[in-house]
C-alpha cells in the first residue's frame, strides 16, 4: 500500500528505503533472490526519477553476482532497456547516468547484449551526447562490453562456427575414414604377397638346401668314418696275424 500512494504523491526517499528494509543489508544491498525478485517488480511500477534512482543505487550496492545475475534473469536487463531509452529521449542526463552505471555493474554477457538494442544505445550515447561525464561513461561501457564479447567468443565459439565445425568433420569424417581404408587395402596386398612370397622363398632356398646340406654331409661322415675304420682293422689284423705266425713258425 505504502508502494501504491507513493505513485501519486511525491516520494520520499527515507519512506521508500524503510519498506525495503526487509530486503536490504546493513549497507544497502539485496540480501536474497526474494529480495531481488521484489525490488524488480517494484522497479515494474516505478515512474519517477527519484524511485529509479534509489532502485539503482540499491543495485549498485549489491556485489553479490548470483543475486545480480537472478535480477537478469528476472527481467531486469529488458527493465533497464526501457528506462535506458525513455530517460534518452528526455535526455535525462543524471539518470542516463545512473543506468549506464548500474550497466556497467551487471554481469552481462554476449546472449544478453544480444536481447535488445541496449549496446546500440550506449554507442550513440558515446558519440553523439552532449554532455562529456555521460560520453565518457558510454564509451567505457562500450569498450568494457567489447572485451566481454571478445573473451567470450575467443572462448565459446558462435553458432555459425558451431555449424561450420560440424559441416568440417562431417566432411572430414568420411575422408578420414576412406584414407586409412585406402592405405590398409593398399598397404596389407602388397605386403601381404611380398611377405607370403619372401617366406615361401626363403623356405625353399634355404630351410631344405640347409636340409639336404646337413643331411647329406651327416650321411657322407659316417659312412666315410665306417669304411675307415675297417679297414685299418682288416689291414692290421693280418698283418699282425701273418707277423705272429711266422715266427712261430719258424721257431717251430
Amino acid at each position: 500500500d505504502k508502494f501504491a500512494n507513493m505513485g501519486s504523491r511525491p516520494i520520499d526517499p527515507k519512506e521508500l528505503l524503510k519498506g525495503l528494509d526487509c530486503f536490504l543489508g546493513k549497507d544497502g544491498e539485496v540480501k536474497s533472490h526474494e529480495g531481488i525478485t521484489k525490488i524488480f517488480n517494484l522497479m515494474k511500477d516505478a515512474q519517477k526519477m527519484v524511485s529509479r534512482c534509489i532502485y539503482l543505487n540499491i543495485l549498485l550496492q549489491t556485489r553479490a553476482q548470483d543475486i545480480l545475475s537472478k535480477f537478469i534473469k528476472v527481467g531486469g536487463y529488458k527493465l533497464l532497456n526501457t528506462w535506458l531509452t525513455s530517460s534518452k529521449a528526455s535526455s535525462n542526463v543524471p539518470l542516463l547516468q545512473q543506468i549506464l552505471l548500474t550497466l556497467q555493474h551487471l554481469p552481462l554477457t554476449v546472449d544478453h547484449l544480444k536481447q535488445n538494442n541496449t549496446a546500440k544505445l550506449v554507442k550513440q550515447l558515446s558519440k553523439t551526447s552532449d554532455d562529456e561525464e555521460l560520453r565518457r561513461l558510454a564509451s567505457i561501457l562500450v569498450s568494457d562490453w567489447m572485451g566481454v564479447i571478445r573473451s567470450q567468443s575467443s572462448s565459446q565459439p558462435t553458432e555459425r562456427e558451431k555449424k561450420k565445425r560440424k559441416e568440417e568433420n562431417r566432411n572430414k569424417a568420411p575422408s578420414i575414414q576412406e584414407k586409412p581404408q585406402e592405405t590398409k587395402s593398399e598397404v596389407k596386398p602388397e605386403e601381404a604377397p611380398e611377405k607370403k612370397k619372401e617366406k615361401p622363398k626363403s623356405l625353399r632356398t634355404t630351410a631344405p638346401s640347409h636340409a639336404k646340406f646337413r643331411s647329406t654331409g651327416l650321411e657322407m661322415e659316417t659312412p666315410s668314418l665306417i669304411p675307415v675304420k675297417k679297414n685299418i682293422n682288416t689291414a692290421v689284423a693280418p698283418d699282425k696275424y701273418s707277423f705272429k705266425p711266422i715266427p712261430l713258425k719258424r721257431q717251430m
